[in-house]
């Protein structure tokens, strides 16, 4: 997702990309919460202010590492705990900026049952 900071005119990237199918996510996510900013149709651009690329910059870095150790855990974990562990991921209810700790805190919680 290419963004223009509004204060600055910078151009940035922002991705998530799904380990699994290798898919940039990074718009459904924002669309999900409801901080997608508005197109910008003209510049094939999404503008945003410096504070709030900051912020989704260092959430998707943060998801990004959880995602993927997630991803690794999935791969090898023993037969016997892997609907356990996809329970245990999809078990939070928690703010969106605490996800990837919850994810970390799983994988941490799993990662001796991996080959």
């Amino acid at each position: 997702m290419k963004v223009r900071i509004n204060e600055t005119g910078e151009i940035n990237d922002l991705s998530i990309i799904d380990p699994k199918s290798g898919v940039n996510w990074i718009n459904d996510l924002m669309g999900n919460h409801g901080a997608l900013p508005d197109y910008d149709d003209d510049n094939g651009i999404y503008p945003m202010s410096r504070d709030d690329f900051e912020w989704w910059a260092d959430f998707c870095k943060d998801l990004q590492t959880a995602e993927d150790r997630a991803h690794e855990i999935r791969r090898t974990i023993d037969n016997s705990k892997y609907e356990d562990f996809l329970h245990a991921l999809g078990d939070f209810s928690g703010d969106l900026e605490d996800n990837p700790a919850h994810i970390q805190a799983v994988c941490d919680e799993y990662e001796d049952f991996c080959d």
